[in-house]
């Protein structure tokens, strides 16, 4: 039993910090002009579609960019 409680609360303190990360994202996000918004909705887009393995070429070249497509210009 006690495993079990161990695991749910492993469960529970991840959901809570991917929760965290979720709103601190969302907080971010909101603050991104409407074209830096669309092109993290088209990158998020992009990703999920290499990862269902359905991608066009150039959705994977978008994916690939990773974090590089969010550094500050300098």
């Amino acid at each position: 039993m006690t495993d079990d409680y161990d695991v749910l609360e492993e469960a529970a303190r991840i959901v809570e910090q991917r929760w965290n990360w979720a709103e601190d994202a969302l907080r971010l996000f909101n603050h991104f002009s409407e074209t830096e918004q669309r092109i993290v909705i088209a990158y998020m887009e992009a990703v999920m579609r290499v990862q269902e393995g359905v991608a066009t070429p150039l959705e994977r070249r978008l994916a690939a960019l990773g974090p590089s497509l969010f550094r500050p210009e300098e």
